[in-house]
């Protein structure tokens, strides 16, 4: 068995977030509306975001066009805040932690070190989220608690976490959650996948280790279009026509190494360290490259 490693550094941090001008926003979504002065964050790249005056953002962390910091929001480090992301309240990101495309960060919650908050997803009350623990499409993790390791939470529904118990190691959540950790007794949860409605009897009774594989793609189900997970919900899209095959009596997908290759979506490559094992299929080369703004071609090739 060999294995391809790939790791996906973020993006350098720029800039500083300075006042050049004063208005007002009125910001909606809370019981009432607010309404307070604002500035502009100012980078040395491009006019930034928003950024209340009552808030705080370091020279060294990035405020992007759209994105937002406001009330006593404070972000540092070398933190980045983009595509009409926002972080209010008395919320706080640091380190490298990545907040954005419409995610929020409110109430007194942390994002730090290398996490990433986005795609729409919420973090709220007093949660901790660190590592390089990611928080996507929707999700919202709500109570107090911490995320840490290479935990992934993703899809529509929300994690109510306990102060006692710590999301780690290799946890995948995601599609339907309705996840509450009340009354559970262990300090860490830090392996499983974890679907749908959780409380702590069914953990207790269902969680089983998925000694951190996320996908596994074994090509025994041969589709046009489809490139089926066997493992859980990540499944690929076929591009140009590619054909299962044989190979050596094991189950493969035969690329031409040109226009053939499976679009997947981008928070499977996006973690801190991916590793592709395969069987005894010739895999010589293992690369990726930018599909869209939300998904990565990954292309093996036997030439």
């Amino acid at each position: 068995m060999t294995a391809c490693s790939i790791s996906a550094p973020l993006k350098p941090a720029v800039a500083s977030a300075n006042a050049s001008r004063s208005n007002a926003v009125s910001l909606s979504g809370n019981p009432r509306s607010l309404t307070y002065p604002w500035q502009r964050a100012t980078t040395t790249l491009t006019c930034g975001g928003f950024v209340a005056k009552t808030a705080k953002v370091a020279p060294t962390a990035y405020v992007g066009p759209n994105a937002k910091v406001l009330v006593n929001a404070f972000v540092e480090g070398s933190a980045r805040i983009e595509d009409f992301a926002l972080v209010r309240d008395n919320a706080f990101v640091g380190d490298n932690a990545v907040v954005s495309d419409f995610a929020v960060v409110r109430d007194r919650a942390k994002v730090l070190e290398n996490a990433r908050v986005r795609g729409c997803a919420m973090v709220a009350g007093e949660v901790v989220v660190k590592g390089n623990a990611r928080i996507l499409e929707y999700a919202h993790v709500l109570g107090k608690g911490t995320i840490n390791g290479d935990v992934l939470i993703k899809g529509f529904g929300e994690i109510h976490m306990q102060p006692k118990t710590e999301l780690t190691g290799c946890v995948v959540a995601g599609e339907d959650l309705e996840v509450h950790l009340a009354n559970y007794p262990k300090p860490a949860i830090a392996y499983g996948l974890i679907y749908g409605y959780n409380n702590a009897d069914i953990l207790q009774r269902e969680l089983r280790d998925n000694r951190y594989l996320y996908a596994y793609w074994d090509f025994t189900q041969p589709r046009r279009w489809l490139l089926k997970d066997a493992f859980a919900d990540s499944d690929g899209i076929l591009r140009g026509e590619p054909t299962f095959v044989v190979h050596q009596r094991v189950p493969a997908l035969g690329l031409n190494g040109k226009d053939q290759y499976a679009v997947v979506e981008g928070h499977i490559v996006d973690a801190a360290a991916v590793t592709y094992y395969r069987r005894r299929v010739a895999v010589l080369r293992c690369f990726f490259t930018s599909d869209s703004n939300s998904a990565f071609a990954l292309i093996m090739s036997s030439v």
